[in-house]
């Protein structure tokens, strides 16, 4: 999950909400973002042939703590689509202070999702202007240029305008405080459990999970990555980490983790597929790169505690197993503490929710009827 809001500039206004209680309005312009989509398909150059663009951008929140900006943009040498450059990247544009919770998306209340489309003829940039009142006030589009350009020259950046939230104070117990876990990238250690080591070419079974969960005074996480051969000897490589991410102080007790609800938990499973055509597919995957028979995939997630699922595969190449990695990047996450002799601990399943979440449904659901991807559950 990439992040965008390191030199907004926030303002901040105190109103009142329903019933009285302290609330206020915060008002922040995102810095510019340059996205680049990946090199999906053909030689690397649009050659005079469109590209046909579309780029699509959609202001969401997540949880009650993040307001998120969705970009994809697909470029497609026209009228035949033989060089491809396609991607999804998720964007954090402001995150609330541990006390508060975002009530809403005050400005703009209308124009979520933003969109153009066209075929770019000629080497000079694109400008999209959307006006004052959306999220993005402008796009400029780079489709062909004079040399190579999918998956590196071909981009959009965007230029914001205001957005607004409205904030509410969470309620605090006595004795009760939030603290945040870390963002972090953990690796998994992987074993090769089955087959002569080569994927060569056949479909599939991808899955990839994290699971937060409160254990005594710890936050944990789960983390689970296995791939599978779906022809011949069934090469399979696969591997589950758990991590602690956060400690209460002594003294301290934990609550629950308000911004993910119970058994909530970030995902990618791909069942029986092929990846030479699924990855065609610009909003299923945000960024991948296939060189030398080594295919790198990073996935975004807007549930759970992973901010993005990164793994290498070598699909094509001998002793792919071997050199298969997988990582995953976690978001933070936060934490309700409280002195261990004031409060006890909030029902509601593993986690205690807490306020509750804004839900979110993963685009890279495990199919109907799927077993967990979490060995034993």
């Amino acid at each position: 999950m990439s992040r965008a809001f390191s030199a907004v500039l926030v303002t901040a206004v105190a109103v009142l909400v329903a019933g009285g209680a302290a609330a206020e309005t915060v008002t922040f312009t995102p810095d510019p973002i340059v996205f680049r989509p990946s090199h999906r398909q053909g030689d690397y150059d649009f050659d005079g042939n469109g590209p046909k663009v579309k780029v699509v951008t959609t202001l969401t929140l997540f949880g009650d703590r993040e307001v998120h900006m969705s970009v994809t943009m697909n470029a497609a040498s026209y009228p035949l689509p033989s060089t491809m450059a396609a991607g999804t990247q998720n964007y954090v544009l402001y995150r609330a202070p541990l006390d508060k919770r975002i009530v809403e998306i005050a400005r703009p209340t209308e124009n979520l999702k933003q969109e153009h489309e066209f075929i770019d003829a000629g080497h000079k940039k694109t400008y999209v202007e959307f006006g004052s009142e959306p999220a993005v006030r402008k796009y400029v589009i780079t489709g062909d240029t004079k040399k190579n350009e999918s998956g590196t020259e071909t981009r959009v950046k965007l230029m914001f305008n205001p957005i607004t939230v409205k904030l509410a104070n969470r309620a605090l117990e006595p004795g009760e405080e939030y603290a945040e876990t870390k963002t972090q990238m953990i690796d998994i250690p992987l074993e090769h459990t089955k087959g002569n080591g080569n994927f060569s070419k056949h479909n599939m079974d991808v899955q990839m999970s994290a699971r937060a969960f409160v254990d005594g005074r710890r936050v944990r996480c789960k983390i689970f990555f296995k791939v599978k051969e779906k022809h011949r000897d069934w090469t399979t490589v696969e591997g589950t980490k758990t991590v602690t991410i956060y400690t209460a102080p002594e003294g301290k007790k934990i609550l629950g983790l308000p911004g993910i609800a119970n058994n909530e938990f970030s995902h990618f499973y791909f069942h029986n597929s092929s990846f030479l055509s699924k990855l065609l597919h610009p909003v299923e995957y945000a960024l991948y790169t296939w060189s030398n028979s080594r295919l790198t995939i990073t996935r975004n997630h807007d549930v759970g505690p992973a901010a993005s699922f990164v793994m290498e595969l070598h699909p094509s190449g001998r002793k792919g197993a071997a050199r298969t990695k997988a990582s995953v990047n976690l978001r933070a996450i936060q934490v309700r503490i409280a002195d261990s002799e004031t409060l006890q601990p909030s029902s509601g399943g593993p986690t205690g929710t807490g306020s509750a979440p804004v839900q979110h449904s993963s685009s890279a659901p495990a199919p109907s009827g799927s077993s967990s991807p979490f060995p034993g559950h």
